[in-house]
């Protein structure tokens, strides 16, 4: 079994486990903080863009009622 710690369930394009020499601890003192962000930036940098969702209908909604408030605030 492969331990995903809980992301797994947070995403839909599945989770991809890099072994890292140092304690997490360490992550944010150099070396460890640029060996880290280099491969994140390599690892992002392979993964296709993420297309923009479409506007939800409750989203529109809520826009709606602002722009309604707004020009009800600017009529008086």
């Amino acid at each position: 079994m492969i331990r995903r710690w809980g992301w797994g369930a947070r995403t839909e394009s599945g989770v991809e486990i890099q072994e890292a020499d140092f304690h997490h601890l360490e992550i944010l003192r150099e070396p460890q903080i640029r060996k880290f962000g280099e491969k994140l930036a390599e690892c992002m940098a392979s993964q296709p863009a993420i297309p923009k969702q479409e506007t939800s209908t409750e989203e529109q909604q809520v826009s709606l009622i602002t722009a309604s408030v707004q020009h009800r605030q600017q009529g008086s």
